[in-house]
C-alpha cells in the first residue's frame, strides 16, 4: 500500500491538517475554513511539550527551549498560501524565538481568513 507519505514531501494536503511525527500540524491555507482546526491542534501540540532533565531546574530550561523553538517548527509546517501569508516572519527569526511565538504566526495567518471572508462577501453581494 503505498501512501502520499512514503512518496517523500508532500504528505501534507489541502483538505484537512496532518500532524507530523513530531506532532506539528501542517497547513495550506487552500480552505481557510480548516483554520479553527488548525489552530486548536497547535494550541494542543504547544501545551503537550515537555520538558527534560534530572532536576526541576534543567527541566524548566528544556521545556523554555522547546517553547521558543516551537514557532520556528510551526512556520516550517506551512505549505502554499499559508507560508506565504508567514513569508515576512522569516526574515525576523528573532521574533519568533520567544515561548509564545505562535500567536505571531497565528496573527499573520488572519490575512487568509480576512480574505476568504471578503471573497464569500462579494460572492453573495454578486
Amino acid at each position: 500500500m503505498a501512501s502520499s507519505e512514503s512518496a517523500g514531501r508532500g504528505f501534507w494536503r489541502d483538505d484537512e491538517i496532518v500532524v507530523d511525527k513530531d506532532g506539528i500540524p501542517h497547513y495550506t491555507g487552500v480552505q481557510p475554513g480548516l483554520m479553527r482546526e488548525y489552530r486548536k491542534r497547535v494550541l494542543f501540540a504547544f501545551s503537550s511539550l515537555e520538558g527534560s532533565g534530572d532536576d526541576e531546574e534543567k527541566e524548566k530550561r528544556s521545556l523554555l527551549k522547546k517553547q521558543c523553538r516551537f514557532a520556528k517548527k510551526l512556520v516550517d509546517g506551512l505549505h502554499g498560501e499559508a507560508w506565504r501569508a508567514c513569508q515576512d516572519l522569516v526574515a525576523k527569526p528573532e521574533e519568533l524565538r520567544v515561548p509564545d511565538g505562535y500567536k505571531k504566526v497565528f496573527a499573520a495567518l488572519q490575512q487568509i481568513e480576512k480574505v476568504s471572508v471578503i471573497k464569500a462577501t462579494e460572492a453573495f453581494d454578486t
